[in-house]
């Protein structure tokens, strides 16, 4: 079954992106640490970079990765949780990129059976409550036909993310703000080297080579 990682929060001014621009920022650093705007190599480096695809779905894939393993580490419970896509949006106004991972049906039925039910109908509340602006397509009450556990085969990924959420809740796995859970999985990232190997192996050539003149001017003073 298919659903979106409900702790992600994409990449548009984010935690994520920040890890990355700290990357870059590390790599094309003068001897202060720093990156000096005096610097016109470092200044045309930094002018070189942007992100590309390759880039974000080597990121995402490592991201499931530690994603996985921190919930093992804090419940002992394997999700299985393997990447499938990253789906990013044409603009940031009203969304953000989602990460679809594939998980066994086993791993909906364990969620749903050892979730919070009161946390689960918080959740639906909070979330589908219409306001000025929002007109939910479901409905905001746990014992609607919507959200009938009962039909959890027949449901699509947003529905599972909701699903994932309540159940990480329950296990005290997820905060309201999701920081200190992003920030977890993004620690573990940078540990394992994965921030840097998704930077180095996907940026854009120019970058490369003008990092690489950098060092090289380093190495030489």
């Amino acid at each position: 079954m298919k659903l979106t990682i409900p702790t992600f929060t994409g990449f548009y001014e984010s935690l994520h992106s920040l890890a990355i621009d700290d990357e870059v920022e590390q790599s094309i650093a003068g001897d202060s640490g720093h990156f000096d705007e005096d610097d016109a190599l470092a200044v045309e480096a930094m002018n070189a970079f942007h992100y590309t695809n390759e880039m974000l779905c080597a990121y995402t894939k490592s991201y499931v990765l530690r994603w996985v393993e921190y919930i093992q580490n804090e419940t002992d419970f394997d999700t299985k949780a393997e990447f499938a896509e990253l789906w990013s949006p044409r603009e940031y106004n009203f969304e953000t990129d989602r990460i679809f991972v594939k998980v066994p049906e086993e791993i909906i039925r364990h969620m749903i059976k050892t979730m919070d039910q009161k946390v689960w109908a918080a959740l639906i509340r909070e979330r589908l409550s219409p306001r000025p602006g929002f007109a939910p397509f479901y409905s905001n009450d746990v014992r609607s036909s919507d959200w009938d556990l009962a039909q959890y085969k027949d449901w699509g990924p947003a529905k599972l993310e909701l699903l994932c959420e309540a159940w990480m809740r329950s296990f005290d796995l997820i905060d309201k703000d999701m920081n200190w859970t992003e920030a977890e999985i993004i620690s573990a990232m940078e540990s394992n080297g994965e921030v840097h190997n998704a930077v180095w192996n996907n940026a854009p050539e120019k970058w490369v080579e003008l990092v690489n003149q950098i060092d090289a001017r380093r190495e030489a003073s």
